[in-house]
């Protein structure tokens, strides 16, 4: 099976370093033997131009480190995922706060990281993981339809009706 995996943030790849978080730790070895393709933000901030999916070989696999555009950045993450979704998720509506354009920032993002991953749409499986990226949900699903399959995980709290 052919799998794409999309995260927040990918992991480093780095053999001189020991993993320290554990999706890192238990993916990293399956991509690096299955040939799986590893789609997440790097630590830098991008101009928000749309660049062909920038795979670095790892092992029998890759990685794909997005430079997200740093005008939406803060809402996507701080805003948004962290100030909206992480207190619903958790049963906490009291802590929400909530703002129209952190949404759109929120979108926005996750529009990027679709239109990148479009390069790796003919894979057999996307693995959609955590609550920062809730709307690729659908649209790897909507890929499924071809008969590829779609899963998609959130980390914390409970799957969204």
């Amino acid at each position: 099976m052919k799998l794409v995996v999309i995260t927040n943030r990918a992991a480093p790849f780095d053999p001189n370093k020991p993993q320290t978080g554990g999706l890192a730790a238990g993916l990293e070895p399956v991509v690096e033997r299955s040939g799986a393709v590893w789609i997440g933000s790097s630590k830098t901030r991008g101009d928000g131009i749309e660049r062909p999916l920038p795979l670095v070989p790892t092992g029998a696999g890759h990685v794909a480190r997005l430079d997200l555009p740093v005008a939406d950045h803060p809402g996507y993450y701080r805003g948004y995922s962290n100030s909206t979704l992480w207190p619903a998720l958790h049963s906490l509506p009291e802590r929400m706060s909530v703002s129209e354009d952190d949404f759109g920032s929120y979108r926005r993002i996750n529009d990027f990281i679709a239109r990148a991953a479009f390069d790796v749409r003919d894979r057999d499986a996307f693995w959609v993981h955590d609550y920062h990226l809730l709307p690729l949900g659908p649209i790897c699903i909507g890929s499924a339809s071809s008969g590829r399959q779609a899963f998609f995980y959130t980390r914390h709290g409970r799957r969204p009706k």
